[in-house]
């Protein structure tokens, strides 16, 4: 599925599992993930893998 979907499912399954609100949750898993893969991908040079969004990835 790539980083990116799998980083924010994961990360909003996290936490959904530790009681936080999803009005919350949903913003701060899709900042996170949105800044991890830009810390991995642009500062570090970690090739991540775009999964479905290959074709917007160019």
């Amino acid at each position: 599925m790539g980083f990116i979907l799998t980083g924010f499912v994961y990360l909003l399954a996290f936490m959904w599992v530790m009681q936080v609100c999803l009005v919350r949750a949903i913003p701060i898993a899709l900042i996170m993930t949105l800044a991890i893969h830009y810390a991995f991908y642009k500062l570090l040079r970690v090739p991540l893998p775009w999964g479905v969004l290959a074709p917007i990835a160019g």
